[in-house]
């Protein structure tokens, strides 16, 4: 018997597509892509179907399963790219005229564009609000599925093995890569042998005069936790322009929203933070690879999720996580977004700069190619390695300047700090002088320690509206950016923190400047938490946001073993 399918009924799904599509094409950014990727990849396991542009084949001598039946129609690009063509919607069909159009699988459609070398891809929706899909993203999609399927089907003890075998063939890779005989990793090490000195960094120590660093019982816990509020205030309205919120502010936890979750949730911000942070709260010394191995279980598993499912993770993010599941080193896996720098490392640097408040510890150049390598994971942008630098020198500077500091001089301090190191580069000194010879000697020594020191300098003016933070913190509302750059993210939450005097007050006005809402919240709500302590955060939230006593319990761990038990 034949059932008559209506053909949108086939396509049903498509619209959250759609509407992810929309997203990025009204603002391109790492966040609104990976929207796009993530609601592809859930809609290809769900079985939706996209109208491929192609016509039915009958292959000769009847039916062949290893033949598609079907023959794809090829656009050509403005650059002369060959791709091919598929519609969300028979309305988004019918804009082409007569293109003649099959009901095609996600996945099969995936498969027979990677079978085709010539394609570099399948343009979506190619005369309306298009989208190309490149082969590089259809082959993260598919292999993350696959993945997953994998895992889903197996007994606990089979998942186990798995691992074990991808982390054994991950790291046979990497010496392969380095060229090196070295025998195999010791167990509780996921990085290669090659990446050895790199990965097992154990912060260089500098013998001088001690600094007085003055850390309360629960500062950690008011750090993580208020990072982790800020993120789950601003994760039901990620992408909502600041209009909208001036018209239906933000003023607590909300449920639904973007992403459909109960109230309290967090995203992708804070389970990236608790990787670091469980990392650092089991191990003596820094180690990149143990950290990245907790970001894959996270994106892969629902590890540190606040509800077994990871989320919201940006292109750029999740790109450098297929690196690393195809055995690339860990300091190799970032990469360089291409029109700024994003925020998607900023967002995850709380632990790593809570490292520089080590008892007696003097910040050293050591401290700062460690920020910008823990950047360098997911994100290699010079803008994003300065951004995380920068927002770790304000979290120093409010510690040792303590309550007695006015907070406006506390971020002045770390602003001048880093325009000093980079000898006058905020002010793009080199225009108007040349370096002098003391300048050129203390450069020169800091580029032994500090290999991107040069890239670090020349991204400083990106930064110059910081360089007067008291001018800074008068400017109205409406010249704060909020998007899913690296520099306004950081200038948004360094806004907020200075035109505002306690934790409640911060994070939302951080959330109800609306765009990359979650990041915001969660960096401004991680500096008040800092600034104010943990007894300042509501109890409402204190207590709503979801695993609440497992975050304080981690953060805890991590500052017994980084802020109490370590003396340098």
């Amino acid at each position: 018997m034949k059932l008559n399918i209506p053909l949108d009924a086939l396509l049903k799904g498509n619209e959250k597509i759609e509407e992810a599509v929309a997203a990025f094409n009204n603002d391109r950014n790492q966040k609104t892509l990976g929207g796009v990727v993530n609601a592809i990849g859930h809609e290809m396991e769900q079985g939706t179907r996209f109208l491929l542009a192609a016509v039915p084949m009958q292959a000769p001598g009847g039916n062949n399963a290893s033949r598609p039946a079907f023959r794809m129609n090829v656009l050509k690009t403005n650059n002369g790219a060959l791709v091919a063509a598929a519609f969300t919607s028979t309305a988004e069909q019918r804009k082409g005229g007569k293109t003649e159009a099959l009901a095609v699988p996600i996945k099969d459609v995936f498969e027979n564009v990677l079978r085709m070398e010539q394609l570099q891809g399948v343009v979506l929706n190619p005369w309306g609000s298009n989208f190309l899909i490149t082969r590089q993203l259809i082959t993260s999609i598919l292999s993350y599925a696959e993945q997953k399927a994998k895992l889903e089907a197996m007994t606990p003890k089979e998942r186990a093995a798995m691992l074990a075998q991808m982390a054994a063939a991950a790291q046979l890779k990497r010496r392969e890569q380095a060229g090196t005989n070295a025998k195999p990793v010791q167990e509780g090490n996921a990085a290669g042998t090659a990446d050895a000195k790199d990965v097992r960094e154990k912060i260089t120590l500098v013998r001088r005069k001690p600094v007085v660093i003055r850390i309360t019982p629960d500062f950690a816990k008011g750090a993580v936790l208020g990072l982790a509020v800020g993120d789950a205030l601003g994760t039901p309205v990620e992408g909502t322009n600041r209009e909208a919120l001036s018209k239906d502010p933000v003023t607590g936890f909300r449920e639904g929203g973007v992403y459909g979750k109960p109230a309290g949730t967090w995203g992708d911000d804070t389970g990236m933070t608790l990787c670091a942070v469980d990392s650092l709260a089991e191990n003596d010394t820094l180690n990149y690879g143990d950290i990245f191995e907790r970001y894959f279980n996270w994106r892969m598993y629902g590890n540190d999720t606040a509800d077994g499912e990871s989320f919201g993770i940006d292109s750029t993010a999740d790109a450098a996580v297929m690196n690393y599941a195809r055995g690339t080193g860990p300091l190799q896996c970032g990469l360089n977004d291409q029109e700024y720098g994003g925020n998607g490392s900023l967002m995850r640097i709380l632990p790593f700069a809570i490292l520089l408040l080590r008892r007696n510890h003097l910040m050293n150049d050591a401290d700062r190619y460690m920020l910008h390598q823990a950047s360098a994971l997911t994100h290699t942008a010079p803008e994003s390695k300065l951004a995380c630098e920068l927002y770790a020198l304000v979290i120093r500077a409010l510690v040792l300047g303590g309550a007695e500091k006015a907070k406006e001089e506390a971020v002045q301090d770390a602003v001048d700090d880093a325009d000093l190191y980079y000898r006058g580069a905020l002010s793009a000194k080199e225009e108007t002088a040349e370096d002098s010879e003391e300048d050129k000697e203390a450069m020169e020594a800091h580029r032994e320690v500090v290999k991107d020191y040069d890239e670090i300098r020349e991204a400083l003016p990106v930064f110059d509206k910081l360089a007067d933070i008291k001018a800074f913190a008068a400017l109205p509302e409406a010249e704060i950016e909020s998007s899913g750059r690296a520099r306004d993210s950081l200038e948004a939450a360094v806004w907020c923190f200075l035109t505002t005097d306690n934790y409640r007050d911060c994070v939302l006005k951080a959330v109800n400047l609306g765009g990359d809402t979650d990041t915001t919240a969660a960096l401004a709500g991680a500096l008040a938490g800092i600034r104010y302590g943990f007894a300042d955060i509501p109890e409402e939230w204190r207590t709503g946001v979801a695993k609440a006593d497992e975050i304080g319990a981690k953060a805890d761990a991590f500052q017994q073993r980084w802020l109490i038990g370590k003396q340098e």
